[in-house]
C-alpha cells in the first residue's frame, strides 16, 4: 500500500504504472482490470486538472 501511496503524490507516473499493469490486461480478472482502469482514469484527470 506504501508503494501506491507514493504513487498518488506523482499522478503521471501513476498513470503510466496503470497503464504497464493494463497492458497485461489479458492476465487479470476482469474486475481487477476495471479497477485500474478506473484509478489510471482518476489519475488522469488529476493530472489533467494539475495543469
Amino acid at each position: 500500500k506504501g508503494q501506491i501511496l507514493a504513487l498518488l503524490s506523482k499522478p503521471a507516473e501513476a498513470v503510466e504504472s496503470f497503464d504497464r499493469a493494463l497492458s497485461l490486461g489479458a492476465q487479470l480478472p476482469e474486475g481487477t482490470r476495471k479497477q485500474l482502469l478506473h484509478e489510471r482514469n482518476v489519475q488522469l484527470e488529476r493530472l489533467t486538472a494539475g495543469k
